[in-house]
């Protein structure tokens, strides 16, 4: 009897364990080629891929490829896709996903959770910079497989830090231009020789050389600034952002 009451435990344990390590990861697919843009072997490269990556990391990836939008617009497809699909790990649906449509030739990167952590706005623009070429090239593959490279990359970045540090490259550059610049003016300055420093502005002027004839003043432009509005009407939860266009 004891040994049937420890079997029983211990299927419950296992199955207890299951449930939780299946409910981290809420949908195990992460390809999902509708419109069928991908060959059978692409697809299972590419899920493979994928699926590493996202449990690598503990943040989904997903692509998905739509015949037709049959929505008001791709941006709430792509919400309704990933909130329907229930994608993401985590109590946060820590994700990133890729979803575009043949019809309209729209796609849209959805940021979401801890991977809108790792991926900015200007990350996520970068994104579509490597993968529109190829989307508009009919190289579906390459496209989706760079998308994983990609968010590999930032995710990578986000935990262990860049291999290449943008901000010290960038004001070490900053600093050698303005050195350079500074050597170079000092050159063509001692290269003046021709005209002494005078004390006023007309001292330069040849006698008889400047004569004005007519003055008038015109209002060439105006220039207006606007700050956004802060939205106050975001509820709490798990941080979302994306975007999108035409390929």
């Amino acid at each position: 009897m004891k040994r049937i009451i420890s079997l029983a435990l211990t299927l419950l344990l296992l199955l207890a364990l299951s449930v939780c390590a299946f409910a981290e990861s809420k949908n195990i697919s992460c390809v999902y080629d509708e419109a069928g843009l991908l060959s059978e072997s692409e697809e299972n490269r590419l899920e493979e891929k994928i699926s590493s990556i996202s449990e690598e990391y503990k943040i989904q990836i997903t692509v998905i490829t739509r015949e037709e939008l049959n929505y008001s617009s791709i941006e709430s497809l792509a919400n309704n896709f990933f909130d329907n699909r229930e994608l993401g790990y985590g109590d946060t649906d820590d994700g990133v996903l890729l979803i575009m449509t043949m019809d309209t030739r729209d796609y849209y990167i959805l940021c979401s959770g801890k991977g809108a952590e790792a991926i900015s706005p200007n990350d996520r623009e970068n994104i579509a910079d490597e993968i529109v070429p190829d989307l508009s090239d009919g190289e579906y593959y390459n496209a989706f497989s760079a998308f994983a490279d990609e968010c590999e990359y930032y995710f990578e970045g986000e935990l262990n830090g860049y291999p290449f540090d943008f901000k010290t490259n960038i004001i070490t550059a900053l600093i050698i231009g303005i050195i350079i610049g500074v050597v170079v003016a000092l050159i063509l300055k001692s290269q003046l020789k021709s005209r002494r420093k005078q004390n006023y502005a007309q001292e330069y002027i040849i006698d008889g050389s400047f004569r004005l004839t007519l003055a008038r003043d015109y209002f060439l432009y105006r220039h207006v600034s606007r700050t956004a509005k802060p939205d106050s009407s975001s509820s709490g939860g798990s941080s979302r952002h994306g975007g999108g266009g035409k390929f």
